[in-house]
């Protein structure tokens, strides 16, 4: 993700019109503050898209609420997967332990597998 844009280059680091019966001038946007706009929004463009194609989406212009959708069905399939290797309170020591043999997919933690949805 790239780093937040710098401002424009007015005193205040707002746009302003100009008004020609004072002689105010308006603000000069320059293309190296328009490349940066541009940029920003190609990369948000982008992280959207990752997280939609998380979950088997595409955008839609129709639609208004894809990426939230998105976030909660991410969310969802972790808690699943976290939930299905929790024991129940004194099975085990702290109740928290997976109890299935060890390999080399398998952890201790019941994060790591909602955590792999992240990767």
């Amino acid at each position: 993700m790239k780093d937040i844009i710098s401002p424009v280059e007015t005193a205040d680091s707002l746009f302003h019109d100009g008004d020609p019966s004072t002689g105010a001038e308006g603000t000069v946007v320059h293309a190296k503050w328009l490349n940066a706009m541009q940029g920003a929004m190609m990369d948000t463009q982008t992280e959207h898209k990752t997280i939609l194609a998380e979950v088997g989406a595409k955008p839609d212009s129709s639609q208004s609420a894809q990426l939230l959708a998105a976030i909660k069905a991410i969310a969802t399939n972790c808690a699943a997967e976290a939930s299905a290797h929790i024991l129940p309170v004194g099975t085990l020591t702290i109740g928290l332990i997976d109890s299935r043999p060890k390999s080399s997919k398998s952890s201790n933690s019941i994060f790591s597998n909602c955590l792999s949805c992240f990767r």
